[in-house]
Order: structure tokens, then sequence, then C-alpha cells
């Protein structure tokens, strides 16, 4: 294909063109007017006057000869925003999603762009990224339009920009701007019903940084309604899935509704919660039907259930020292009179308390966080299988569970076969041993999980004899660590962990001697230490999870555990791994790499802003060690999806602003894809310059010449 370009002269020189050209034309009719010059010969003068005019204009207006050639190679970025508001399904009357619609529209057209040019496929979140192909979602938090502008670093020579998205952006600069100065145009292609989108959602929720532990807590969630006739919804409270509280909120018109929703935390720590609202029929948008918001849930005070099955001076003791504590609730029950005792006198008459029956204990049991048996006889009180099961439920899901009394690791312990079995720090299938029935108590001689009884803590020599039964366990169950043996025998007291819970085993009933024996304070602080261990305190933890710093969306940052086993030393041999619950439902996952010392380093990305709830889980040969939780607030609390409604004034802007088109999904066809390619299908080859050569000087001098001759010959002046 051969072309003519013209150059841009100033408006002087232009001006100065035309005067010329007028100014000839005027004098070979004034000449041709006195001289009588025939009309045929008139004529021919004022073309070749005209063509030396013509010539000359053009001179000025610098014009070149182009060859040019079909090409089908131009770059062209095809953009698909990938952020949140793009999984609303109104795309189509079967429900998919905006970017599913897009997904098919792009596939459709793919061999048609392949042919018309060379296209390069984008993602737009809160960053550009190259994608090979469109999978995986809408799934980024926002998405920054002016960020299409680093398409000239991420695809150098880039002729022109198609854009898929509905208009809704976050975060980030005016867009116009940026991508004017781009330099190419951008086609963009509106995705979405512009017509209001029926949604209810979740606009913020308020609660306390801090609450309690099975303390009811409260959280006021406020809830925007559009396009919605008047009806009721369920908004719940949840917690790792668990519903912990629900109410009804209803509504007559459009309008924002505020609700509060009473919850009781079950665990505690840093806890992340989540406002669920159900979702109406038919609403396109459901990812503002939830938002998390975290509290640190603290321990009112430790709940602990205490059961014993003789009174005597263990339990007195114990009992008084938990009474005591001020941050200990105890619930106790004794055992005064056996169920086959035959008395004088009818139940009614007896002023005891009658000892709860199996139904009452289980329903209780998940509110109290360490449950202490002592001699205790379940099987005569009603407790069978179903209640064992339930503790050990109970156990491996955090809580702490005391056995003491020589009888439960005795041969005919009622623990054998039980649910409870392998949660007990002794093996109960191995034959127990004879030792002394007076014993002096010491610690092992490895470091075991409470400072309290390390060596050089305390003086074990000065304290007084313990008491027993002269019958000691046979063997620790793998993973158990002794914390107290028999000095020169078998061991008294040993722990073990089991899932998320502890179990602690104490087979003599006689360190109440030590407070009578001058040793009150080591008394003390045996209990307070081994207590605080089984109920999980943040001291006796095995992992710990440090946060970062801060962390924005999309950014790198690095998280930090510290690892402990029972006794208290680092483990520098663990395996880690961490998984990730995003603001926008997003899910991820990683591993910990060893740095020394037990501490335990992981990189993570979080790619929606707001809380982030992770958990690290540690093991070692296999083997359960630890986790710990934390919540994570990245970068702001935008929520895109917030409202979702499709912006295609702000695409029709931005078409404007480069030169670009704008149309709906639907006008995306093949004839105006053709369209707004036609300017990039021709490629100049080769520029021939006319107006600066010597070939426009000739052609100028050779008309003026002929002009002249034609003139002489005729006898014209």
């Amino acid at each position: 294909m051969i072309g003519i370009e013209l150059g841009t002269p100033t408006e002087a020189r232009a001006w100065t063109a035309v005067l010329l050209a007028g100014a000839a034309l005027w004098a070979i009719g004034r000449i041709a007017r006195r001289r009588g010059i025939r009309p045929a010969d008139r004529a021919a003068l004022s073309v070749l006057r005209l063509a030396a005019a013509s010539a000359a204009l053009l001179l000025i207006l610098d014009p070149a000869l182009l060859v040019k050639r079909r090409r089908s190679d131009a770059p062209v970025a095809v953009v698909v925003d990938a952020s949140a508001s793009m999984a609303t399904r109104d795309a189509r009357r079967n429900g998919i999603s905006r970017w599913e619609a897009v997904r098919e529209a792009v596939e459709r057209r793919w061999p048609l762009l392949s042919r018309r040019c060379s296209p390069i496929l984008f993602r737009l979140e809160n960053r550009l990224s190259r994608a090979d192909r469109l999978d995986g979602g809408a799934r980024g938090a926002l998405s920054d339009f002016s960020r299409l502008a680093e398409i000239r670093n991420a695809a150098p020579g880039v002729k022109a920009v198609f854009f898929f998205s509905d208009g809704r952006r976050g975060g980030g600069p005016d867009p116009r701007g940026p991508l004017a100065a781009l330099g190419v145009p951008v086609f963009t292609v509106g995705v979405g019903n512009p017509a209001a989108v029926s949604d209810l959602g979740i606009e913020s929720v308020r609660a306390a940084p801090f609450g309690f532990k099975n303390v009811e807590a409260e959280a006021t969630v406020r809830v925007r309604l559009r396009a919605v006739p008047p009806g009721r919804a369920r908004l719940s409270v949840f917690s790792r899935g668990e519903r912990l509280g629900s109410r009804w909120i209803e509504w007559t018109r459009e309008e924002v509704v505020e609700a509060t929703v009473s919850f009781r935390p079950a665990r505690a720590g840093p806890e992340t919660f989540e406002a669920v609202l159900d979702p109406w029929p038919g609403e396109a948008n459901l990812r503002n039907n939830r938002m998390g918001f975290s509290m640190d849930i603290g321990r009112d005070r430790r709940r602990i259930l205490y059961i014993c099955g003789r009174p005597g001076p263990n339990y007195a003791f114990l009992r008084h020292q938990l009474k005591t504590d001020p941050t200990v609730e105890l619930v106790t029950f004794v055992i005064l009179r056996d169920v086959e005792d035959i008395l004088g006198y009818s139940d009614r008459e007896l002023s005891l308390i009658p000892f709860p029956t199996q139904a009452e204990i289980l329903e209780g049991l998940p509110s109290f966080d360490a449950v202490i048996f002592e001699s205790f006889s379940f099987q005569r009180f009603g407790v069978g299988p179903p209640g064992m099961e339930a503790l050990k439920r109970f156990v491996l899901n955090g809580g702490g569970f005391l056995i003491m009394g020589d009888e439960a690791y005795s041969p005919s312990s009622p623990y054998r076969g039980s649910a409870l079995e392998p949660l007990m720090p002794f093996a109960l299938d191995r034959e127990p041993s004879a030792g002394p029935n007076r014993f002096r108590a010491e610690p092992p001689s490895g470091p075991v999980p409470f400072s309290a009884f390390d060596k050089g803590s305390v003086e074990w020599s000065l304290l007084p004899f313990l008491e027993g039964g002269g019958v000691f366990p046979g063997a620790l169950r793998k993973g158990a660590i002794p914390i107290l043996r028999a000095e020169g025998d078998g061991p008294l007291a040993a722990v073990l962990g089991a899932g998320r819970g502890r179990v602690m085993g104490l087979v003599s009933l006689s360190t109440w001697r030590w407070a009578l024996g001058g040793q009150e304070e080591t008394y003390i602080r045996f209990w307070s230490r081994a207590l605080a261990w089984l109920t999980g305190e943040a001291e006796f933890k095995r992992v710990r999870l440090l946060p970062p710093e801060g962390a924005d969306p999309g950014e790198e940052a690095i998280l930090r555990a510290l690892v402990r086993d029972e006794a208290g030393r680092p483990v520098p041999d663990a395996e880690g791994s961490f998984s990730v619950r995003e603001a926008d439902g997003g899910r991820g996952a990683g591993v910990f790499r060893a740095a020394g010392g037990g501490e335990y380093l992981a990189s993570i990305t979080i790619k929606a802003a707001g809380p982030a709830g992770i958990v690290a889980r540690f093991r070692r040969s296999g083997s359960f060690l630890g986790e710990d939780r934390i919540v994570l607030n990245a970068g702001s609390s935008w929520n895109e999806a917030a409202d979702v409604t499709p912006d295609f004034a702000l695409l029709e802007d931005v078409s404007r602003s480069t030169d670009g088109r704008f149309t709906t999904l639907a006008g995306f066809t093949d004839d105006w894809v053709k369209e707004a390619l036609a300017p990039l299908a021709w490629e100049t080859r080769r520029r021939i310059p006319m107006g600066d050569s010597p070939f426009a000087v000739l052609v100028l001098v050779v008309l003026l010449l002929g002009e002249w001759v034609y003139r002489r010959r005729r006898g014209f002046p």
C-alpha cells in the first residue's frame, strides 16, 4: 500500500503559500484580459501557473511518500479487572459472575485478536500482573486503575489496551491522568448490570477490643440494604466455624440497620470472629455478607471442676488453695457416702447435695478450663463410657485434666480400657513396681515444664517426707515427661500433651505435708504452677506465634514463631506450617524455616486488606507439638465489595481521555474489535520525503520553465 503524508507547517508559512497561489492566479487572469488571449490559451496558461503554485504549496507542507504493509503482530494489552466486585453474579440470568462472563467473551474473541494483533493478557488487582490464562477467579480486595500505566514497563511498545471492568475501584489516584499520559488508546469494556443490584451488606462491626472466656460479649453490626423488599434475615457471630450467637434483623424499606449480637467466646487468647448475614433470595453479591473482627479474649477466672471420691487432707489443702486464689472459680463435689452405704434415713432427710447426673456433667463440661479427679470411682456414680468420651474430647480440644491417687494406676485401675487410657501419662498395661511407703520427693535429672521443680529452686532435702501405698507406675507412656519421682525409686508425677490439651498424673496424695513442714511457699508454688500449666496459660505455650510489626496488602511480611518442648527447652528440629484466612475469604498456606534457638521464620503475603487469621502448627518426628493463633490486620479496612454497582461513567471517561472507545460486554463483538484495531492494521515500511528533497524542487522548476516556454512560443509577454 502507498500513501501520502503531509507535514504540519507553521501558520505564517501556510498563509504565505495561500497568498502566493492567489497572487499567481490573479496575475494570470489580468494578463489574459489585457492581451486578448484566446480562451484555450488562457486555460492552458492558468493550468501551468496553478500547477506551479500547488507545487510551491506542497513544498511548504513537506510531503512524503509512504510505503505501508499490513501487520498482525502489534502488541496489544488485554487487562481484566480481578477485584472483589467482579465476583458478583449478575452478568447473566444463569447467575455466572462478572469475571466468568469476561473470561467467556475474551476466550471467544481471542482467535480474532491473535489474527489482528499480538495480545498480551494481564490481571489487575491492587497491582498489575501478567497472566497466561484467566483462572483463579476475582479474588483481589481492590483494584487500582492507575496501575494500568505500568503497562509501559510490563509490555514495552504496546499499541493499545483493552480493559474489562465493572468500574468499581478502590485506592490509588484518579486513573484518567496516568492513562492519558500512556500515549495509547484504552478501549474499555463495561461488565455487569448497571441497574440497582439487590444486596444485603455488612458495612461495619464494632466490638470491644477485649473480652473474657465464657463471658457474654457483644458486637454491633451495621447493615446496608439495597433494592430489597421488606423482610428479615439472620445475623450471626462465628468463630472457627462454630456459631456463638445470632439474632434476627427486620426492615421495612431500603435503609441502614444496626443490630447488636450477643455471643460467648469459648477460647482464651487473640481470637478472630466473623459477623455473618444469611443471604437474601436472589442476592447477587455475597462477598459483603460477612466481616471479620478480632478481640483479645482473656480469662476472667479459670474455672476448675474438682471431684473427690474420698475426703482427706489432700482435698482440704488443695481446695483451700483454689478457693483463696482470686483467679480461680472452683466447682467441687466430694463424695461423703457411697451409693451402697445403708443408712437409717431416706435421701430426702439428708442435707447432702446429691452428686450430679452424667447429663449434668456433660452439659457443663465445656465451660471449665480443667477437671481434677481425686480417688474418684466414676463408674459407681453413673459416669459411664459417654462421660469418658466427652472428657476425652474436652482434653483434646484444649482442656486440662489432673488424675490423683495411686488406685488410678494400680492393676485394677478403672481407667484401663476406657477412652481416657491413651491420655494417661503412665502406661496402665505395665505391671506396677513395689516401693517404700514413705519417701522423699525430688525432681528428675532433666528439665521439667515447671520452674518450681528445677534443681536449685527448691531445697528438696529439707521437704517433709511423702507417703503412699508402696506401689509406683511401671512405665511412662510415650511422650510423657516425669516431673517428680520418689528418691531412688519410681515416678510420682508426670505430664503429657494430648491434642490441644494437657494431662497430669500424681500418685501420692500427701503433698499437703510440705505445707505443714514449714514449706508452705513451696506447696503453694507447686500447685499454682501445675494448675497454670494445666489450664494452658501463655507462659507454658509450646508454640508462640509473633505477628509482624505491620503488613500491607500484596507486600511480603515475616512471621516469627518460638517453639519449646514440654520441658521448656527450645526445639531446633521441628517442622512448622501455617494457614491463613483473609478478610475476603481467601485462604493461603506456607511453611516455616528454622532460624536457630527454637525460633522459626516464614514469609507471608496478605492479598486482602483487613483482619487475617493465622494459625501455626508444629510437629517433630510426626508428633504434634502445639499450635498458636494470631490476627494480623493487613492495610486498611477497605472493602470494594461493599457496593458492587457498576460505574460505566468512569470507564467512558477513561476511554475519552485516551482517544479510545467504550462498549458494554454485549457490544464486544467481532466488528467492534476489527474497528478498534483498524488503525493498528498498517505499518509504514518506507518513507520517501518529497518536500525537502531535490525531486520537489525539480518539479517546481520544470513547471515554471514550461510555462515560460509556452508564453514565448505563443508570443505572449
